[in-house]
């Protein structure tokens, strides 16, 4: 919470009290670790936008309280004992609250003197962004709203000005760009070795910062040796993974490598999941232990390669929940053993969530639960979140029925979803909010963060807060003389939104076009009755969409145009006028295309020319609103972003061109090169990646798609180095497999097995397409090229404990590292 009493929390608009100009001098502890030295630069920036000169940095060891003359001092530090001694008692009450608490406050001891401070590092960091906020008028989010801080030259503080801010209800809490398109198509790394160029990262992760989270996910699919994770680090920023990369395990694109289709099999194949499990995690341990004070929260549990369910076919629940409770005690021992402090977390997503319920899961000591929503701010299980230590929400979600390019969850689901999990669950360690691309979201993710701090701000009747909240920020962004007009539209604009249809929904089912398209100029050349009742479907879902927003379209449009242009102007177009827009003219696309199919259906040849063109109309219209938005606030920054809307159930760029196909056809007009195949793909999962172009080889790119079946040993070798190329380890190539011939008396485990009686195993590699020779030893001896070979198919037959020792035989008759492996008889 905020300490006001005795504390003034903003300027003083008199013109007594102490001149802020560019000339005050910082102090600074030379000993300030790097996250803060960072921020310092950050606010440095701040204070040269403000007030025009280059900031003083002084350190701390040069400066004497008895340094005069100087109309103000800043002093910014670790927050210590004699920080105590120097502050207002709001301060001290604040800062022993606990970590990450802060303050900004004129000195009780030391004439003109504004001290900066934190309980810990991070602390330290919220305090700066803090007076960058409060004092600077710097928006948290000016890097994605576009609204830079003003000039002012001089400012004039209070000198009794004190803000005090208690320690956060939430320990970790993460913002986490997933399905990131924007970002990362916007802004790609040129060198093809990050999800994300450098630039548009370290804006990321300040503006986690600035918003007073502390953690992040390096977007949807990154490698565990991606440099970001050092990256985040650097800048004091806990690192986290989602539910399906288990471990900092890139589980999506490691299905897209042939020789190991079927391999990541935990019930059938323990041991090639826990290898790979094992190397993630010490590629992500070994790049993190380069930065001091790393901090991960791991991701323990299991899921699918694509982000489905593990569950094998026709396994019963409890087997299921069984080899869950496997995977999860497992990967809890490797974590407590990887040299970074223990912090681990499993997900109640989808089928976890169930087997929850039925009192299936056994969870590790010491690994947190988290709760997660719907994929639209319903909180799932919230019966049960006295289980829980965590939630995963969404502000925005990439699943075909959600949204991509707009707001959707309303504050007030916002506060009434998470004000209920904070006062019932267990504990409140852990929280990630899902914000995709970030930009579309700022409104939804400001509710979201607030809460997260300090629940108690929107307490009460969350239409009430609602209300409030909305007030709050179309004062602060648009100013007082259109709150109340801002305030109604957004109000509106929520009220739609949060019942849908919304943007994907409008995406996806524009293809109906192109599908008709198909059954015209195929079989009985007319459209199927199933096409048309689906089209009449989307006709009936969109025209509520169509009547209730319009009117919130042209009353946003009108506001605008009474804002003096600027950034506030430029963010009111880039945020509400084109969301509202792209609401509206997709419900009308889709609606008019879907009229053309029904004509269509119905023989009516020129009704369907008529609504097709309406259709291409919608588009375009929808288009001269993202340009709008792109060329608003902050011009030029944004331009051209909405070029990288590339996700299969939105990218009405694409979306549009397979409407031409219909439109083209009814208009005898010659078809556009290439628009009969969809160009939509995940193009964040494809960098660090080589492709073909004809039959020339071309150098790593920067996620451009990739041609993955050509040459495996390029995907290998580039994009999991960590598995193929750790030198003078055991790797992906030199890995000997195990697999029980039968296994009603023998299991596999991650280390070997057991079974009783007498058993065969066989031992495989991945070497030469699955076709490589294993060499084994069980004396305890280390395989050499002279030792016993087997051949894929051959079985090594054991009837006492063992160990057996494999390795792969090369082409060139050198043999590969030695997996050890222990088989244990009952």
């Amino acid at each position: 919470m905020r300490f006001t009493a005795g504390c003034l929390l903003a300027l003083a608009m008199s013109t007594e009290g102490v001149q802020l100009t560019g000339d005050v001098p910082f102090v600074v502890r030379d000993s300030e670790e790097q996250p803060a030295q960072m921020a310092l630069r950050d606010v440095g920036m701040d204070l040269y936008k403000v007030l025009g000169y280059r900031t003083i940095f002084m350190p701390y060891e040069e400066w004497s309280p008895a340094m005069t003359g100087l109309p103000l001092t800043i002093i910014a530090e670790t927050a210590n004992v004699n920080t105590s001694k120097n502050v207002p008692t709001a301060c001290v009450t604040a800062l022993r609250s606990g970590a990450e608490a802060h303050c900004v406050a004129m000195s009780t001891t030391l004439k003109n003197t504004l001290y900066i401070t934190g309980n810990t590092t991070r602390g330290l960091v919220y305090g700066l962004y803090e007076f960058a906020d409060s004092i600077l008028g710097v928006d948290p989010l000016y890097r994605f709203t576009g609204i830079q801080p003003l000039y002012k030259g001089t400012l004039t503080l209070n000198d009794s000005l004190c803000t005090a801010i208690s320690a956060p209800k939430f320990r970790y809490r993460a913002l986490f760009p997933n399905d990131e398109d924007l970002l990362s198509w916007f802004r790609r790394d040129p060198v093809g070795e990050k999800e994300w160029d450098n630039n548009m990262l370290d804006m990321f992760l300040e503006t986690i910062l600035r918003m007073k989270g502390n953690m992040v996910l390096i977007g949807t699919d990154p490698y565990p040796d991606d440099l970001s994770y050092r990256h985040a680090a650097r800048r004091g920023v806990v690192v986290t993974n989602h539910h399906y990369n288990l471990m900092g395990f890139n589980a999506l694109r490691f299905r897209e490598i042939p020789a190991m289709e079927g391999l990541y099999d935990w019930d059938n194949h323990p041991d090639v999941p826990a290898f790979v499990w094992r190397s993630s995690l010490n590629a992500l341990t070994k790049s993190l232990n380069t930065v001091p004070n790393s901090e991960i929260v791991w991701s323990v549990g299991l899921r699918g390669l694509g982000d489905n369910t593990y569950c094998p076919k026709n396994a019963t629940r409890q087997y299921c929940a069984r080899m869950m409770n496997l995977a999860m005690g497992n990967q809890t021992q490797w974590v407590q053993h990887s040299g970074l402090p223990f912090a681990a977390v499993t997900y109640m997503w989808d089928e976890a969530l169930g087997y929850l319920k039925d009192g299936l899961l056994d969870i590790p000591e010491g690994v947190r639960i988290v709760f997660a929503d719907n994929g639209a701010g319903l909180i799932g299980g919230l019966e049960d979140a006295h289980l829980g230590s965590g939630l995963y929400y969404h502000v925005m979600m990439q699943s075909g029925g959600t949204n991509s390019l707009t707001e959707m969850v309303p504050p007030h689901l916002i506060f009434d979803q998470l004000g209920k999990f904070s006062k019932a669950a267990k504990e409140t360690y852990y929280f990630v909010i899902n914000t995709s691309d970030l930009k579309p979201v700022t409104l939804g993710i400001q509710a979201v963060m607030s809460m997260v701090w300090d629940p108690s701000r929107h307490a009460g009747d969350p239409l009430e807060a609602e209300k409030a909240f909305l007030t709050e920020k179309c004062t602060k962004y648009f100013g007082a003389s259109v709150a109340s007009e801002c305030v109604s539209l957004y109000t509106t604009y929520y009220n739609i939104s949060g019942e849908g249809p919304h943007d994907q929904y409008f995406g996806w089912n524009m293809g109906i076009g192109a599908g008709a398209y198909g059954q015209l100029t195929s079989g009985n050349h007319s459209v199927w009755p199933s096409t048309a009742a689906n089209a009449q479907k989307f006709v009936t879902e969109c025209k509520t969409v169509i009547t209730r927003m319009k009117p919130v379209l042209d009353g946003a449009k009108a506001l605008a145009a009474k804002m003096p242009a600027g950034d506030a102007r430029g963010y009111f177009l880039s945020h509400l006028v084109v969301e509202a827009s792209i609401l509206y003219h997709g419900a009308l696309a889709l609606t008019s295309v879907s009229n053309s199919v029904i004509a269509l259906y119905n023989k009516d040849t020129a009704t369907a020319k008529t609504q097709i063109a309406a259709s291409m109309n919608a588009f375009d219209t929808m288009f001269a609103a993202q340009r709008d938005a792109e060329n608003g606030a902050a011009p030029g920054i944004w331009r051209g972003l909405y070029s990288a809307d590339r996700l299969p159930y939105v990218d009405f760029q694409d979306r549009r061109r397979e409407v031409i196909i219909l439109y083209n056809y009814l208009n005898n007009a010659t078809e556009l090169p290439g628009v009969a195949t969809a160009t939509t793909y995940y193009n964040f999962e494809d960098y660090q990646c080589y492709y073909v172009a004809g039959s020339e080889t071309v150098m790593p790119n920067t996620r451009s798609r990739c041609n993955w079946k050509i040459n495996p040993e390029w995907i290998e070798n580039t994009n999991f180095p960590f598995l193929f190329n750790t030198s003078g380890e055991v790797t992906m190539n030199d890995f000997v497999y195990m697999t029980c011939v039968s296994r009603d008396s023998c299991s596999v485990g991650p280390d070997g097995g057991q079974f009783s009686g007498s058993t065969s195993i066989t031992l495989s590699t991945i070497y030469n397409g699955g076709k490589g020779t294993v060499v084994a030893t069980t004396d305890g001896s280390t395989p050499t090229k002279d030792s016993k070979k087997y051949n894929p198919g051959d079985s090594l037959t054991l009837t006492e404990t063992t160990t057996v020792k494999a390795s792969v035989l090369r082409k060139d008759g050198s043999v590969g590292p030695a997996r050890s492996a222990l088989w244990k008889k009952l």
